[in-house]
């Protein structure tokens, strides 16, 4: 596992993106918070009715621990809050950077509900 990978933040003020660091230690901080906060996996996205289980806008996971979890609740909760990044794949986004940190992202699993 690395220490660190980079995300690109977007700065809404300046109009321009730029380059952070998310280190692992953040990371696994962060899972310990979604544990304590959404025992029950169900992060409700702002604006949304459903858990993110259950919506399609959601479509991957980040696994940690046998247990999967939203890749840009974690992150945003790594990066510190209130931040703009994207989640994809591609590099400097939400979920490459989870894999450089030496997790396993892959689809979401299918809600049953």
């Amino acid at each position: 596992m690395k220490a660190t990978a980079q995300i690109i933040v977007w700065n809404e003020k300046k109009q321009e993106s730029h380059i952070e660091e998310v280190s692992l230690e953040k990371v696994l901080q962060a899972f310990k918070w979604y544990d304590e906060t959404y025992p029950g996996n169900n992060f409700v996205p702002p604006g949304k009715r459903k858990p993110w289980t259950e919506n399609r806008s959601y479509r991957w996971a980040v696994w940690y621990h046998d247990r999967f979890y939203p890749p840009k609740v974690i992150i945003g909760r790594a990066l510190g809050g209130d931040k703009i990044f994207w989640g994809g794949n591609l590099s400097g986004q939400a979920n490459a950077a989870l894999r450089e940190l030496g997790f396993r992202v892959d689809p979401k699993p299918i809600s049953n509900t």
